[in-house]
């Protein structure tokens, strides 16, 4: 039987998955800047990507999913920029051949820790 605290629960429990939602968005935003400001490598903005997710899986990344994080972040960084087209560009091609660099140096999209 439901009790009048069913509602109040229902509402902290939407509310915990908002704030989890929020604090992943802030995280790939985070990346996101690291990479345009040369902080961080595309490898270690898609381990940040793949640690802002609901997975928090500490098996290995499958390489498939390595690069499609990778991927995800190149299309990040270029909407990002996408007020300066000839930076987005730029930015977005250097992303391209650091991966393309990466799966032919290891053969694999092995992520660094993001934490």
């Amino acid at each position: 039987m439901p009790t009048a605290l069913a509602p109040q629960a229902d509402e902290r429990a939407r509310s915990g998955h908002a704030s989890a939602l929020r604090a992943g968005l802030r995280q790939k935003q985070w990346a996101v800047a690291g990479v345009i400001a040369g902080r961080l490598s595309l490898l270690e903005a898609a381990a940040w990507f793949r640690a802002a997710g609901a997975s928090a899986d500490p098996r290995p990344v499958p390489a498939v999913e390595a690069e499609s994080l990778c991927r995800s972040v190149i299309g990040w960084v270029h909407l990002a920029l996408s007020g300066r087209p000839e930076r987005a560009a730029a930015v977005s091609w250097r992303l391209e051949c650091e991966l393309q660099s990466h799966l032919a140096r290891s053969g694999h999209g092995r992520l660094p820790g993001a934490a």
